[in-house]
C-alpha cells in the first residue's frame, strides 16, 4: 500500500493530512516538549498524542508511519454488541489479527478488565508470514478464544496452514473439545 502524505498548514495545527474526510487523519503541533504527533479518529471523535519528536523532520517520518499502520487497521461491529473492534481484516465474520488491548495475553481472567470482556468467547485468528511449504498460502494461522481455558491468557484452539481452515476451527471449536467418534463409527473392529 502506498500512501501519499500531503501536509498543509491548517490552524492551530502545523500540518494535517487526512484520507476521504478532514475528520481523520494526523497532524503535528508545536509545543513546549517539542512536535507533538496526534491522530485524530471519527470513532468516536478524538484526538489522542501518540508521541513527541524534537524535530519537524522526525514527527513527519514517525507520523507517515503512523498513519500507513492506522490505515491497515478496519473496524468492525457485531450485530446486537456496541463494540467495535478494530482488525487488518475478517473472514466469514471472525477477526483476523485484530488489535487486543495492552496485557491481553498475560492477564488472570478473573482481574481482566472491561476493554478485555469484550472478545469473552469471540474466537479470532492471528496470521503471521511463514516460510514452510505446507504453508501454501505463505501464512500459518493461530485461532485463539478468551473462553477461560486457560486462567491467564487466551486459549490456543490450533495452528493452521490455510485461513480456511482457521476458520472452519472458529465456526466448530478446537479438535479436543470434539466428541471421539464410537469404535464403530471409527471402523475398529469391537473387542
Amino acid at each position: 500500500m502506498t500512501v501519499k502524505c500531503k501536509w498543509r498548514a491548517t490552524g492551530n495545527c502545523s500540518w494535517h493530512t487526512t484520507l476521504d474526510s478532514d475528520v481523520s487523519g494526523v497532524y503535528i503541533e508545536v509545543d513546549a516538549g517539542g512536535y507533538a504527533v496526534y491522530r485524530v479518529m471519527p470513532l468516536p471523535l478524538e484526538n489522542v498524542r501518540v508521541f513527541v519528536c524534537d524535530d519537524l523532520a522526525s514527527a513527519k517520518r514517525r507520523a507517515k508511519a503512523f498513519w500507513v499502520r492506522f490505515l491497515k487497521e478496519k473496524r468492525f461491529t457485531y450485530d446486537g454488541v456496541a463494540d467495535v473492534y478494530i482488525a487488518e481484516g475478517e473472514c466469514e465474520g471472525f477477526l483476523i489479527n485484530p488489535k487486543l488491548p495492552p496485557h491481553f495475553d498475560s492477564t488472570a481472567n478473573a482481574a481482566r478488565p472491561q476493554s478485555h470482556q469484550k472478545f469473552n468467547n469471540l474466537p479470532f485468528i492471528q496470521a503471521m508470514p511463514s516460510a514452510l511449504p505446507e504453508a501454501v498460502e505463505g501464512k500459518f494461522y493461530h485461532v485463539h478464544c478468551l473462553d477461560g481455558g486457560a486462567w491467564d491468557r487466551p486459549t490456543l484452539w490450533g495452528g493452521f496452514y490455510t485461513l480456511a481452515e482457521a476458520v472452519e476451527c472458529c465456526k466448530t471449536g478446537p479438535a479436543w473439545r470434539k466428541p471421539k467418534p464410537s469404535l464403530q463409527e471409527s471402523g475398529l473392529p469391537a473387542a
